[in-house]
């Protein structure tokens, strides 16, 4: 019930009601991934990059290949202009299959951070 009410303050946008949610979801039942890694969501759009990426990491820690995890440690690394940590992130998602939707986001991450710093593209496998 918690995380519904989390996901429905989340998507209009209510990131500090949002946390409160699923932190008191997570406290419940730590291995609710998707909402340890909203939580990192929501404190990025705060402005608190740190604690997203902590959050995104300990989504990890859980699945390895939670490719919103991987996508959003890509997006934080290319903001601190790590741009090779970024890349590695983002072709780890694309590893993943993620939902068709995410894919474009992922080429379109991937050819603006290899544009940044002047590389071809890393050949996708099949």
């Amino acid at each position: 019930m918690r995380v519904r009410l989390g996901d429905v303050l989340f998507d209009t946008g209510n990131w500090s009601e949002a946390i409160v949610q699923y932190r008191s979801a997570i406290r419940q039942d730590s291995t609710l991934v998707n909402a340890i890694v909203d939580l990192g969501v929501c404190y990025y759009n705060l402005g608190d990059a740190q604690e997203a990426e902590r959050h995104f990491r300990l989504g990890l820690e859980r699945d390895p290949r939670h490719p919103i995890a991987l996508f959003n440690l890509g997006i934080v690394c290319e903001r601190r202009d790590d741009s090779k940590q970024a890349l590695d992130y983002y072709h780890r998602a694309l590893e993943t299959n993620p939902p068709d939707p995410m894919k474009q986001s992922l080429f379109d991450a991937i050819a603006r951070v290899q544009q940044k710093i002047g590389s071809s593209p890393k050949p996708l496998g099949g």
